[in-house]
C-alpha cells in the first residue's frame, strides 16, 4: 500500500466510479506506484461490475492520470503516473509559506500593515525583486529623507511601478511642478506649489 498514491487518489478531480477504481489501485500500489490487481479483485474491492471497471481504467488511462501495461497471458500493470509530481508539489509548498512569512515578518518590524504588506510582496514578485532587511531599510532611509513614511514610500513605489525608492524621485516631482513657467502671475504659481502639497497630503 502506497499512503502517496493512496491520498493522490483522492485529489483527483474525477466521477466517483473512476476514483473507487482509482483508490483501489492506489491501495494496492508499491513504493514505485506501480500495482497488479486482477479485474476481479478491483470488483471486490469497489463493488462495481466489470464492464464499468474497463471503462473507468480506459478513460483514466485516456486521460493520463494512469498507464496500463498490458502483457498476453499475465495481469494488466499499473502504473499511477502523477503521483511523484504531487509529492514534489508538495514539498515545494511549504517552502514558498515560509519565504512568504518571513517576507511579512520584514514588513510588519518596519510597521508595515497586513494589507499593504501583501500587496508589496505580491508587487515584488511581479517585479522578481527580493524583500530582505537591507531593501527595506533602504525604503526607511529615502523615505526619511523625503519627509513621509515608510508606508507612503512603498504605496508610491507601487503606484508608479517603481522598483525602489529614492527622496529625489518626490522631490523633484514637486519642484517641477513648483517651478512651471507661468504668465499669469503669482496666483498661478501658488497654485501649483498647493497641488504638490496636496500630493504629499494624499500620500500621507
Amino acid at each position: 500500500m502506497s499512503v502517496d498514491a493512496t491520498r493522490w487518489a483522492w485529489l483527483q478531480q474525477i466521477k466517483s466510479s473512476k476514483k473507487l477504481v482509482l483508490l483501489a489501485l492506489a491501495d494496492r500500489a508499491n513504493k514505485d506506484n506501480v500495482c497488479w490487481p486482477s479485474v476481479a479483485r478491483i470488483e471486490g474491492d469497489t463493488g462495481l461490475d466489470r464492464k464499468t471497471i474497463m471503462s473507468a481504467i480506459q478513460s483514466m488511462e485516456n486521460d493520463g492520470i494512469l498507464k496500463v501495461v498490458r502483457v498476453q497471458g499475465v495481469r494488466n500493470k499499473y502504473k499511477l503516473i502523477s503521483v511523484d509530481n504531487q509529492k514534489s508539489s508538495d514539498k515545494e509548498e511549504p517552502k514558498k509559506n515560509v519565504k512568504v512569512n518571513k517576507d511579512k515578518e520584514i514588513l510588519a518590524n518596519f510597521g508595515i500593515d497586513q494589507d499593504l504588506a501583501k500587496d508589496f510582496i505580491n508587487y515584488r514578485k511581479n517585479q522578481r525583486a527580493a524583500i530582505s532587511k537591507t531593501v527595506i531599510d533602504g525604503f526607511q532611509r529615502e523615505a526619511d529623507a523625503a519627509g513621509i513614511s515608510i508606508s507612503d514610500a512603498i504605496r508610491i513605489s507601487i503606484e508608479r511601478g517603481w522598483r525602489g525608492f529614492k527622496a529625489e524621485w518626490v522631490i523633484k516631482n514637486t519642484q517641477n511642478i513648483a517651478n512651471v513657467p507661468t504668465t499669469k502671475g503669482q496666483d498661478i504659481i501658488d497654485n501649483n506649489i498647493n497641488a504638490s502639497m496636496k500630493f504629499l497630503g494624499d500620500i500621507a
